[in-house]
């Protein structure tokens, strides 16, 4: 649950909050973050990891650092962009090395060898079931979470602006979120639009601190 949380929210909130719709090279760059985390653990697991031995403790302390780390996502916003590469690489980097310890602990464990298919494909098994419930409850919070926040957070935002024409055609052309979209409002202007894409940004980064704080939440479990 908590690796998913990574996956799943990290690609989406580095999109919305760091980078600009025509930049496709680098939002590949951003998404790819969790895979530059899961090549380091890579090299943990395969020289480190059988060094090192006592398997259950190795399985406490990546749990407990990277529930620690998800929860350090909630302080997330929109300024700090090298916190949030560096919090979201050690995160990938404390993702992988729970599942081969796993591995490891219940198929060296058993006292049939001859199980061991059926250990290791049930253990994988809960790992996809936990990771689909996640991803259903992450998915459902951030877009809940926006859908309450945006129109307050619009409405504030555009005070003083002197705006005069249909605040609902306004607050619908940020779903969207595009320069298309706000053009086609009798009455806006560019104050307005950056006070509309600021609006968004500020929404989603409310929506993404529960998400982190709810991951804490599977891992403390």
């Amino acid at each position: 649950m908590l690796y998913y949380s990574m996956n799943v929210i990290w690609p989406r909130q580095s999109t919305l909050l760091f980078l600009n719709s025509n930049e496709t090279i680098i939002r590949g760059v951003y998404a790819n973050m969790v895979s530059f985390g899961t090549i380091i653990a890579g090299w943990y697991c395969s020289g480190t990891m059988p060094w090192i031995g006592h398997e259950r403790w190795q399985l406490m302390a990546f749990i407990t650092t990277q529930t620690a780390l998800i929860g350090s996502m909630a302080s997330i916003g929109m300024e700090v962009k090298m916190q949030a590469i560096a919090t979201v690489i050690l995160v990938a980097t404390c993702n992988l090395p729970p599942s081969p310890l796993s591995f490891d602990m219940v198929s060296l464990g058993l006292d049939d060898q001859r199980d061991i298919g059926v250990a290791v494909g049930l253990i994988s098994t809960f790992r996809l079931i936990g990771g689909a419930v996640a991803t259903s409850v992450y998915v459902s919070i951030y877009t809940s979470r926006y859908a309450s926040n945006i129109a307050p957070t619009f409405q504030h935002n555009i005070e003083g602006l002197g705006f005069q024409g249909d605040f609902q055609k306004l607050l619908d052309a940020t779903e969207t979120n595009t320069s298309v979209a706000y053009a086609k409002i009798s009455g806006i202007n560019q104050p307005m639009i950056q006070a509309a894409t600021l609006s968004v940004k500020e929404a989603y980064v409310g929506a993404f601190k529960v998400i982190y704080l709810v991951a804490i939440a599977f891992g403390a479990h």
